[in-house]
């Protein structure tokens, strides 16, 4: 085993709890707030947090184009980012408008961030299924259905060592 596979094992331990812990705290979080939110909020800073909010998806969508084109496989985490980014702007644009934006953000919601987010999400899953698809035939291993590709193959005590590529 090496250091890299030590650090993965000491990751996912902690990455497994917390996040199952934090969906199941928010199942009774997010009812209680279905009844207890008022249906009418004057927010404060309200033009910093969406010029804040389109300034980082903005830097994450470039990072998706620059990274794409130079074929960078981080490609796979700025376009998750953005493709999630854009489905929670169209999201709230849609929910916070008022009766006077109401058809621009509906029309901008469906006719670009609806379409774009799904395709982001979907370029980060088929590039991370092709990575792992080329792993696995390097490895001499059969291709997986995409539900069943693990994230990390089993140490393999017969493999020749190869030396960790970390300094």
């Amino acid at each position: 085993m090496t250091v890299t596979d030590s650090a993965v094992r000491r990751r996912r331990r902690l990455i497994l709890p917390l996040a199952t812990i934090g969906s199941v705290l928010l199942v009774p979080w997010t009812v209680y707030l279905a009844f207890a939110l008022p249906h009418h909020y004057v927010a404060r800073r309200w033009a910093w947090t969406w010029t804040g909010f389109d300034i980082v998806l903005t830097l994450a969508l470039a990072a998706t184009a620059l990274l794409a084109w130079k074929r960078r496989l981080m490609t796979v985490v700025a376009a998750a980012v953005a493709g999630t980014m854009l489905l929670v702007d169209a999201w709230f644009d849609a929910m916070t408008a008022t009766s006077g934006d109401q058809d621009e953000s509906l029309l901008t919601a469906l006719l670009l961030e609806v379409p774009m987010g799904p395709l982001l999400l979907a370029t980060a899953a088929q590039i991370t299924l092709r990575v792992a698809r080329a792993l696995a035939t390097a490895q001499g291993a059969q291709h997986a259905r995409w539900w069943q590709v693990p994230m990390q193959r089993p140490y393999d005590a017969t493999a020749p060592a190869r030396p960790d590529p970390t300094p």
